[in-house]
């Protein structure tokens, strides 16, 4: 009942003062990616500190247009549909802006080395995650070097379930999910986390 009040005053909170970006952070955000938005495991909540604002608006918008999240399996996108459904165009501008800026400890750039995942990294991921897992802003490429392997390996799980990238998402994440068919099992799939987040 506690976890449901919680959620249910989120939903309740004025957003009066939402143009500040930083309070829209602090009421509507913290609670499940951190106050620094540095991700929580226990929520399955990504890092977003650092996070390329193009990427974070389109996902947020997706999460409110249902092409993201509205899978029933989907549990934690569930969630995300319902707290940004009431966040305008402008106000997600402002926090992506935000969350993009943020200044957080640094993170350590995909082992060099050549592991078992270098090669699957740049067979299947580099072309549009950049050598370094870095993203590119101009194609929406999320940062992965942010990102942590208990969450990289969630989504890559939720692509190869249709989770993600099914028969409503978006263009790109069906792409992904049609790249993510093509790394053939888990084993793969772990070395590829393990070559971009270590045990991060």
């Amino acid at each position: 009942m506690r976890v449901l009040a919680g959620f249910m005053l989120l939903f309740c909170l004025p957003v009066a003062a939402a143009d500040d970006a930083a309070e829209i952070y602090a009421t509507q955000c913290a609670a499940c990616h951190g106050p620094e938005a540095l991700g929580n495991a226990a929520t399955m909540s990504p890092r977003l500190a650092g996070q390329n604002a193009a990427y974070l608006q389109e996902q947020t918008l997706a999460f409110q247009q249902g092409t993201r999240g509205s899978h029933p399996d989907d549990v934690q996108g569930q969630t995300m549909r319902a707290l940004v459904s009431h966040l305008s165009v402008v106000q997600i501008e402002a926090l992506s802006d935000y969350l993009a800026s943020r200044t957080s400890p640094t993170v350590t750039r995909p082992n060099e080395a050549d592991g078992p995942g270098a090669a699957l990294y740049a067979g299947h991921c580099a072309i549009c995650h950049g050598q370094y897992g870095q993203g590119a802003e101009s194609i929406f490429a999320p940062n992965l070097q942010i990102l942590s392997a208990w969450y990289l390996d969630a989504q890559m799980t939720a692509y190869g379930h249709g989770w993600r990238g099914g028969d409503t998402a978006t263009t790109r994440a069906k792409n992904m999910r049609a790249i993510r068919a093509q790394i053939p099992g888990q084993e793969q799939t772990s070395a590829i986390v393990e070559h971009i987040a270590g045990s991060r």
